[in-house]
């Protein structure tokens, strides 16, 4: 399964249509880690059949939080993934309390944003190792993306720039 994983857009919708029309019949799910749902939601309203995640950032405070919960686990090919933005695990200071808080509830793959960094690594918890991947800022600063790919249980992660 391939997998764009995008985040922190910051209401540039003209940087989300250009990565989805670019990944258009080349992705099978969406997922959005917040700061910028509101234009994320509109821009996927063109591609109403592919499968989307998302989930809401510290910047998206119209949220309803019944409508979008701040967590989101899906699976793919067998592999447990676990979506947030970072805000409420503190991210900024290091990702060990959310890999710990994904991999405790049986995540294989912690996708998370709010740093504005683009991030693929290895991160031992108490609950075990954990990849943690992190796509960068859509709408700030390099402004990159994710392709996380599954392939026989295991996940390939390349990045890429608007």
């Amino acid at each position: 399964m391939k997998i764009l994983v995008i985040s922190d857009s910051h209401g540039d919708i003209w940087a989300l249509d250009k990565v989805l029309a670019r990944c258009d019949g080349h992705i099978d799910m969406a997922v959005f880690l917040g700061d910028g749902l509101r234009e994320t939601i509109m821009a996927l309203d063109t591609y109403p059949n592919l499968p989307r995640v998302l989930v809401p950032g510290n910047c998206d405070l119209w949220v309803i939080p019944s409508q979008f919960p701040d967590e989101a686990a899906f699976e793919a090919d067998s592999v447990k993934f676990f979506a947030m933005h970072g805000h409420t695990r503190g991210v900024k200071g290091g990702i060990g309390e959310a890999a710990a808080y994904a991999a405790q509830r049986g995540a294989n793959v912690l996708l998370y944003g709010h740093t504005h960094r683009k991030d693929d690594r290895l991160v031992d918890t108490a609950y075990g190792e954990i990849r943690a991947i992190n796509p960068g800022s859509l709408g700030r600063g390099d402004q990159t993306f994710a392709l996380v790919e599954t392939v026989g249980g295991k996940v390939v992660c390349g990045f890429g720039e608007v």
